[in-house]
């Protein structure tokens, strides 16, 4: 029986590969400290987004505002601008608005003929 538990003792102790000694609490403190780092890099990424999101929708917003603002400012310019400015030119050169029509006969015996 001395021989059996000598050659056991022997047997359990040799190593066929040798692992490094790994310090369980350090690699416990690392691995919690990358979760953290991770989880706030998570919390900042999804800030980051919300903000563009928000801001795209803002831009958006604006930019149909403003296109539909352009529109009737073009529609009222069309409405008033060249018309306002033939009606200051006419004005200018002293045209006036008609009111009534007179039509002048001409007979046949006159000097001016339509040929």
């Amino acid at each position: 029986m001395v021989t059996t538990s000598l050659s056991y003792r022997a047997i359990g102790k040799t190593r066929l590969i040798n692992l490094p000694v790994v310090n369980w609490n350090f690699m416990l403190i690392l691995s919690a400290l990358i979760c953290f780092l991770l989880f706030v890099f998570y919390i900042f990424s999804i800030n980051q987004i919300t903000q563009g999101t928000y801001l795209i929708k803002n831009y958006n917003k604006e930019i149909i505002n403003l296109s539909k603002e352009n529109k009737t400012i073009n529609v009222s310019f069309l409405k008033t601008g060249p018309l306002d400015q033939v009606h200051q030119k006419a004005k200018e050169l002293g045209f006036e608005k008609t009111i009534q029509i007179k039509y002048v006969e001409i007979s046949d015996n006159s000097l001016a003929k339509a040929e």
